[in-house]
């Protein structure tokens, strides 16, 4: 059997559930969320905790 490497992972996109929630989010409820960022750190996380809807972001 000739080896032919690693096989390909096919991804498929997903429902965003950190939108769904900050939409959904009843009052006094707190939702945070994480940005995993490797460049403009601070921009791209303000963008996110505004567009989701979130009351904290970790970045």
């Amino acid at each position: 059997k000739k080896d032919r490497g690693v096989p390909p992972v096919e991804l498929e996109p997903t429902v965003d559930i950190l939108a769904g929630l900050g939409a959904a989010k009843p009052d006094g409820q707190v939702l945070i969320g994480f940005a995993a960022e490797t460049h403009d750190v601070e921009e791209n996380a303000a963008e996110k905790l505004a567009r989701k809807h979130l009351d904290m972001i970790v970045a």
